[in-house]
């Protein structure tokens, strides 16, 4: 009975020793795990989101379309700005020749008077 009873005891003994190294084996896992939980939060802090990112992205894609929008109106105003100077020096052009054709008539008219007058 005594020799049955010391196998039950060097049995469980056994058993009582395999599962403490699982449960130090465990805590040395859960430990690990916790420290590169800890390392892959702080890392979360001081990294931008996705969402971060995704608002970054689309921020700098609008920057974009409305430089592009800018340049097109610049582009656009200084065609608008090159038209009315044309505009402006055609009319200037064309008041000058129409005074000048103006005076050429006037000139020719007091000629042909000149000699009504005389009389």
């Amino acid at each position: 009975f005594e020799e049955h009873h010391a196998s039950q005891v060097k049995a469980l003994t056994g058993d009582s020793e395999d599962q403490t190294n699982r449960i130090a084996q465990m805590e040395k896992e859960m430990t690990f795990l916790q420290t590169e939980l800890s390392a892959q939060k702080e890392a979360n802090v001081r990294s931008p989101s996705n969402t971060m990112k995704n608002l970054v992205d689309r921020l700098k894609a609008q920057l974009t379309q409305r430089e592009k929008q800018l340049k097109a109106l610049s582009k656009a105003l200084l065609e608008l700005r090159a038209e009315m100077t044309s505009a402006a020096e055609s009319q200037v052009i064309a008041g000058a020749a129409q005074r000048e054709e103006s005076l050429n008539v006037q000139m020719l008219v007091d000629r042909h008077t000149k000699d009504l007058k005389l009389l």
